[in-house]
């Protein structure tokens, strides 16, 4: 599962989860919450 895909399926404590048993770095669940907020914005 990619990352941008996680961000997507798991909730908040899901991505916490991730990040404490090391699957993920914050950085990289930033960088999609940015990539997403971006995307979103165009629409709107």
């Amino acid at each position: 599962v990619s990352i941008d895909e996680a961000y997507g399926l798991y909730d908040a404590t899901g991505l916490a989860g991730l990040v404490a048993s090391n699957e993920v770095k914050v950085a990289e669940l930033v960088d999609v919450a940015i990539t997403r907020i971006e995307a979103q914005n165009s629409r709107l």
